[in-house]
């Protein structure tokens, strides 16, 4: 029953985050994220590391990385300066930005942009956002 109280909160934050896209929120805290919710911090912990397997901190610099990746890749963005990229993804400094991207991707915002346009022009497809798979397939409901 308890498990089912949570995978019912992860539903719903999962149509939150498609719908409302909260990751781009750079003030969204887990406090807040629990005010939405419904749920004390306690139960946010447990619904993300049985459902998500992962933090919620983890989840949602996940989730705004994979949206700078979009921005980086996108040829309308490209003059965009990195501290742009970073306040539309979510993120609320460019440090925290860059110390993320590089911890989450394993390259610098920069060197994702070269990586992406070396990939389309060998492959003629973009490669993929993110390396955890239920991300991946969270993502395919979000919005550009």
């Amino acid at each position: 029953m308890i498990l089912k109280t949570y995978q019912n909160e992860a539903n719903r934050l999962k149509k939150l985050v498609t719908e409302k896209a909260l990751h781009k929120d750079s003030s969204m805290s887990k406090q807040k994220m629990c005010k939405i919710l419904g749920l004390t911090l306690m139960k946010l912990h447990l619904m993300f590391t049985r459902n998500f397997d992962m933090s919620y901190s983890d989840f949602i610099n996940n989730l705004r990385v994979i949206e700078a990746k979009k921005l980086l890749a996108d040829p309308t963005h490209r003059d965009r300066k990195k501290v742009e990229i970073a306040r539309l993804s979510g993120f609320g400094s460019l440090s925290q930005f860059n110390v993320m991207f590089k911890r989450i991707s394993g390259m610098t915002p920069s060197e994702y942009s070269v990586f992406h346009r070396n990939f389309v022009e060998l492959t003629g497809e973009n490669p993929p956002l993110s390396e955890t798979p239920e991300l991946e397939l969270l993502l395919k409901g979000l919005k550009d």
